[in-house]
Order: structure tokens, then C-alpha cells, then sequence
């Protein structure tokens, strides 16, 4: 047999256990602490896996937007002549040359808005929502797709504006990309 010391009203007295034997308070006390532990495990993890789906999902979206600003304001499109073919392209461009917009194909993608998830995905926006503005310093001329609602806390956007020269003026070209949280892709 074991002898087990403890404090018992000021001094210490030996009890003796018998092999095997374990207080009951011990092993509540034990399972709480490790419950507890797995539990704050549990929180951790979950929190760390929310934090990297957010952070892949803003590189996706910044992947695309990039992809999309590039192909519109550097690009001509696939065909270059898509404006010309009712609208059919296998990548959209806005450039007659390299950051000069063409105000035919501008027009043209203004009026596909009709078939906008058909051009988004030929875009490469995927899963995203996409808007295009065409501004020059006092008012719109030329929009496509759909502008995220600013005060929905839901949504998840990035956008990007560039300078491009449409009709021999200055104007600026912003595209955005954006999602509503917690969609899956």
C-alpha cells in the first residue's frame, strides 16, 4: 500500500490508499481541464481556418481583378474585331492600343449587359460579380455589370482604377470585383 500525505487542520497526516484507488474529485477536475483545452483547441483552429479562407479568397479576388483591368484597358480582345460580331468574344478588350480605348467596343460591352453572367465568366470573374466604369472628371460614360452595394457588410470587394485615353481624353477605367461573404466559390 501507498501512503499519501496531506494538510489536515495544520499539519500533515499520511493516509494510505490502496493501489489502483483514485479520488473522484481528481478525475473530475482532470476531464474539465483537458474538455477545456480541446475546447480552446477547437476555437483556435476554427478561427485560424476562417482567417485563411478569407485571406485566399482576397487573393483570388485580387488574382481576377488584375487579370480582368489588364484585359480591358491592355488588350484588344480575342477576336480583336469582338465589337464587330455581336458581341461574341473569347476574351473582352476595350484597347485599340495599349491603355487607348476603343469607344465602339466600349459601347459594345455597355450593351451586353443583358448577357452579363455570360461575359463575367468569359471575363474569368468565375464565382465573382464584376462592374466596369468608364469616367472621365465630371460623369460616367460607358458602366457594365454590377456595382457592389457599398453598405452591405456582407460584401467583399476590391476594386482598381486606371488611366486610359478614350477619344483623345483622359479618362479613367475602374473595375471591380466583389462577393457577398460566406457564398462557398
Amino acid at each position: 500500500m501507498a501512503k499519501y500525505w496531506f494538510m489536515g487542520r495544520g499539519k500533515m497526516v499520511a493516509a494510505e490508499l490502496k493501489r489502483g484507488q483514485l479520488l473522484s474529485v481528481e478525475l473530475v477536475l482532470a476531464c474539465s481541464f483537458f474538455i477545456l483545452a480541446l475546447f480552446c483547441f477547437a476555437a483556435l483552429w476554427s478561427w485560424m481556418y476562417q482567417s485563411y479562407l478569407e485571406a485566399e479568397e482576397d487573393y483570388a479576388m485580387r488574382t481576377v481583378l488584375l487579370g480582368i483591368s489588364d484585359s480591358l484597358v491592355l488588350s484588344p480582345g480575342e477576336p480583336s474585331g469582338w465589337n464587330l460580331f455581336s458581341g461574341y468574344a473569347n476574351s473582352y478588350g476595350l484597347a485599340s492600343s495599349q491603355n487607348v480605348l476603343s469607344d465602339g467596343k466600349a459601347l459594345a460591352l455597355q450593351n451586353l449587359n443583358s448577357s452579363y453572367d455570360a461575359v463575367k465568366e468569359r471575363m474569368g470573374a468565375g464565382a465573382f460579380e464584376v462592374y466596369v466604369g468608364i469616367y472621365n472628371e465630371s460623369k460616367t460614360i460607358y458602366q457594365f455589370g454590377k456595382l457592389a452595394d457599398a453598405n452591405n457588410s456582407l460584401v467583399s470587394a476590391l476594386s482598381t482604377e486606371r488611366l486610359a485615353i478614350l477619344n483623345g481624353s483622359a479618362v479613367s477605367v475602374k473595375v471591380q470585383v466583389w462577393r457577398i461573404r460566406g457564398r462557398v466559390l
